[in-house]
């Protein structure tokens, strides 16, 4: 039996880029190319562990077996809009600032209070966090 193929692939592709883009690695990573075929086709998908647990279900439709129960990409964008709206509301005022006493103090990584912060989270936690970050803000930018 032929299947048919329509812009709903290009749905199914889309949930693998922004899963890399999320995660800055690859789906399927150390599989050749038969081995990453042979995962689409049986229904494989990559991890959703360390997704932001909002945007998790978007990816889940996005790569769903059936073509039919994925979403058309204006659901996409109307979701990703309103999610980043969400995650990174616009200022309506100006920012507050705050004159720094001592400029030359340069806070490292290594200082006691940053080190006190790091150590009560997970660092790959954190790192997807702020990399999830950075890209809903670029991803603002789009819109």
């Amino acid at each position: 039996m032929k299947k048919h193929y329509n812009h709903k692939v290009d749905v199914y592709s889309f949930s693998m880029v922004l899963w890399e883009l999320l995660m800055n690695k690859t789906p399927f990573k150390g599989r050749n190319n038969v081995m990453v075929a042979y995962a689409a086709a049986t229904n494989l998908r990559p991890s959703i562990d360390n997704i932001p647990k909002d945007i998790a279900p978007l990816l889940q439709s996005c790569w769903a077996e059936d073509p039919s129960d994925r979403p058309e990409f204006i659901q996409i964008t109307d979701f990703l809009s309103n999610f980043l709206h969400f995650m990174c509301p616009p200022q309506t005022t100006p920012p507050k600032l705050f004159e720094v006493e001592h400029p030359k103090i340069i806070i490292t990584e290594d200082s006691p209070g940053t080190v006190h912060l790091t150590n009560k989270c997970d660092k790959n936690k954190w790192r997807t966090k702020s990399r999830c970050r950075r890209f809903l803000h670029c991803l603002g930018d789009c819109f």
